[in-house]
């Protein structure tokens, strides 16, 4: 193996103790909606958890618990697939609005998995509250987000939606 590979396998990043979270359309704030986080990991899948909805201020904060919970649920279903997220987190964060393709997306996996994996209590509802809020803006809409990372080594990357677009 090249050391080049041997040293970023040994960079150790600890996954952050708190995001704060701001949504916004045309700067002022979005509530009722729900945020997309993903956690690189250095190698296997990447952990995508959904946080929110927001507040009344277009805010929402994901803890360390949030992303450790909802990866160990995902590694609980499909366990080959994911690492460990404390020893294999990669630095990086990506953080976006949910879209209304990626809220249908989120639903079909509800339907797909609910009898297999432990959601959130009135999980569906959530989405579907999250997408109505999203139907009452135009679909051209773009939701801007800020984030706020109490640890700044970690690398934020900040994706706006588009809130009727398909990825």
């Amino acid at each position: 193996m090249c050391v080049e590979c041997l040293s970023s396998m040994n960079n150790k990043y600890l996954l952050p103790d708190e995001l704060s979270i701001t949504c916004t359309l045309q700067g002022k704030p979005v509530s009722g909606i729900l945020v997309s986080v993903t956690a690189r990991m250095q190698r296997k899948n990447h952990f995508d958890l959904v946080v929110g909805p927001t507040d009344i201020r277009g805010q929402i904060t994901c803890t360390r618990n949030n992303i450790l919970e909802q990866a160990e649920s995902s590694r609980n279903l499909f366990l080959m697939d994911y690492a460990d997220p404390v020893d294999n987190f990669s630095g990086e964060i990506e953080v976006s609005p949910m879209s209304r393709h990626d809220i249908k997306r989120a639903l079909d996996a509800y339907n797909m998995f609910a009898d297999a994996t432990k959601y959130p209590e009135k999980w569906k509802e959530t989405l579907e509250s999250a997408d109505r809020v999203l139907v009452s803006l135009d679909p051209k809409s773009r939701i801007d987000i800020s984030v706020r990372c109490s640890d700044s080594t970690i690398k934020l990357v900040e994706v706006p939606c588009i809130v009727g677009e398909r990825p």
